[in-house]
């Protein structure tokens, strides 16, 4: 039948469908996403504020920066933390944190808690779970809290984040956000004193390697009570290459030898006509 099929259309013509459909393939994308929590629990140190994935490589950059939307103006936190004197209780089991600047209260930061226990902070006004990332921007000059996710490879990314004030301060008005492709806006909102931004979810976001996501809080003027929790995923469905999408058609290895087979039958038979 292969045969036949190969002497009414032709090989030329066979060869051109096949490329045809191999090029029709899907691609196949590769998935991985990072999530600031998960991965500043696992590899957060006092080597310097940048965190690694699980395979080494530096994917957040922890900064405080003196304008919400120019990252030229971001620079890393200078100073690594165990303890927070003056807002944690004392005797509170050792975090890991990162801050920078003189300010009495150790903002701006943004730290983990990794200590196995509930921490509570400010007298009892808030209590920092066990697990889970606070950030604080500071005053004086006024400073937002930074966080950055570079990307390893081109790819799309898709952006989750949740963001939630803790401590209700009387007097306190808030905090604000910003999530930013660049120095591009792609959203922004004013959160009130004791509030939760609605979860953050952004899709479809282009990234060439080296670029970066960043997710920024500011004091929204008055950086009272701002302590807020964050979580901060990012995943990037890398592109393949090129060469990917023949090899994830391994069904063409067996159309190639079907048709490679029959060629050789049609050869084979005129032969024998022609030596008649």
């Amino acid at each position: 039948m292969a045969s036949r099929l190969v002497l009414k259309i032709g090989i030329p013509a066979l060869v051109m469908m096949l490329l045809v459909s191999l090029m029709a393939a899907p691609m196949a994308f590769a998935a991985t996403t990072w999530s600031l929590t998960a991965d500043y629990l696992a590899r957060g140190n006092a080597a310097a504020p940048v965190i690694d994935d699980a395979g080494g490589d530096g994917v957040w950059y922890l900064k405080t920066g003196s304008s919400a939307t120019d990252p030229g103006t971001y620079v890393p936190f200078t100073t690594w933390a165990t303890n927070y004197d003056s807002w944690m209780a004392p005797g509170a089991p050792p975090i890991k944190g990162w801050y920078s600047g003189t300010d009495p209260f150790d903002v701006p930061h943004t730290s983990v808690n990794n200590s196995g226990s509930n921490i509570s902070c400010v007298g009892g006004a808030f209590t920092w779970l066990n697990g889970t990332v606070l950030t604080h921007p500071g005053l004086n000059p006024i400073t937002f809290a930074v966080t950055e996710w570079r990307s390893p490879a081109a790819g799309v990314a898709s952006i989750s984040a949740t963001l939630s004030d803790l401590h209700n301060q009387s007097g306190g008005n808030g905090f604000e956000y910003w999530v930013l492709q660049g120095s591009t806006v792609l959203s922004q909102a004013v959160v009130p004193e004791g509030g939760s931004a609605p979860p953050v979810s952004l899709a479809g976001i282009e990234v060439a390697e080296g670029d970066s996501l960043y997710l920024v809080v500011g004091p929204n003027g008055n950086y009272g009570g701002d302590t807020t929790q964050i979580e901060f995923s990012v995943t990037l469905e890398e592109e393949p290459p090129a060469v990917s999408t023949f090899a994830s058609a391994p069904w063409s290895i067996a159309v190639l030898g079907v048709f490679g087979l029959a060629a050789a039958a049609v050869a084979i038979s005129r032969a024998r006509r022609s030596e008649a």
